[in-house]
């Protein structure tokens, strides 16, 4: 099994480390980490994720952030879809997923 990340996947990463090492560069890195090792734990356990609200994907809350990240499984893959803050929402494009009033925006299918 290998992970792969989706450049909307990696965009949201690295807006999330711009955006939170402004203020507080320590914390960026310790998201960021918390966001890599959540995602790698993965390949072991890859239904660890809640079942998303899109046919096809789950959804992982990486523990110590409001962060959570989409993603989809395939017999050799797990594709890090997105990675967006649990109460993010999204307008266009794609398809919306996500839990309470928040969602997370997938792109379509590739």
């Amino acid at each position: 099994m290998k992970l792969t990340w989706s450049a909307f996947a990696l965009s949201d990463r690295d807006a999330i480390f711009t955006y939170i090492e402004a203020d507080h560069p320590a914390a960026a890195v310790l998201i960021d980490e918390r966001i890599v090792v959540a995602t790698r734990r993965l390949l072991d356990f890859p239904a660890s994720g809640r079942v998303g609200r899109i046919a096809g994907t789950r959804e992982l809350f990486i523990n110590g952030t409001p962060y959570v990240a989409a993603y989809a499984i395939t017999e050799t893959t797990v594709r890090i879809l997105r990675v967006l803050h649990g109460a993010q929402e999204c307008e266009s494009g794609g398809a919306k997923v996500g839990h309470g009033s928040g969602g997370i925006m997938l792109p379509r299918a590739e």
